[in-house]
C-alpha cells in the first residue's frame, strides 16, 4: 500500500463500483420448487416451536399463579375461621392449656 491511496479506491475501482451496480439492478433468480418448499418447511417449524414453548410458558405460569392463590385463600381461609383451625393452636390463642408452671 502506498502513501496517499485509501483502501479500494485505487486504480480499478470504478470498474469495482460497476459491477456492484450490475449485480444490484439483475432480477433475483427465481428459487426452485424444492427449496421454496424445504424454506416453508423450515418456516413452519420455527413456528411450532416457537408456540410450543410459548404454551410451556403459559402453562407453567398458569400453575405457579394456581398455586399463589390457593395458598392465599387457604391463609385467609384459616384466619377467619376458626373450626379450620387445630384445637392445639384455638386453646393457645384462647389462653387455655397453660399450666401453673408457665
Amino acid at each position: 500500500m502506498e502513501p496517499g491511496i485509501d483502501w479500494g479506491k485505487g486504480e480499478g475501482w470504478s470498474n469495482v463500483v460497476t459491477l456492484i451496480e450490475l449485480a444490484k439492478q439483475a432480477p433475483p433468480q427465481p428459487l426452485s420448487s424444492e427449496r421454496r418448499a424445504q424454506i416453508i418447511q423450515q418456516i413452519m417449524a420455527r413456528v411450532e416451536e416457537n408456540r410450543e414453548r410459548s404454551r410451556v410458558r403459559r402453562a407453567f405460569l398458569a400453575g405457579a399463579a394456581a398455586v399463589l392463590v390457593l395458598g392465599l385463600v387457604l391463609k385467609v381461609i384459616s384466619i377467619g375461621v376458626p373450626w379450620l383451625r387445630s384445637p392445639y393452636e384455638m386453646a393457645d390463642k384462647a389462653g387455655y392449656g397453660r399450666t401453673a408452671a408457665d
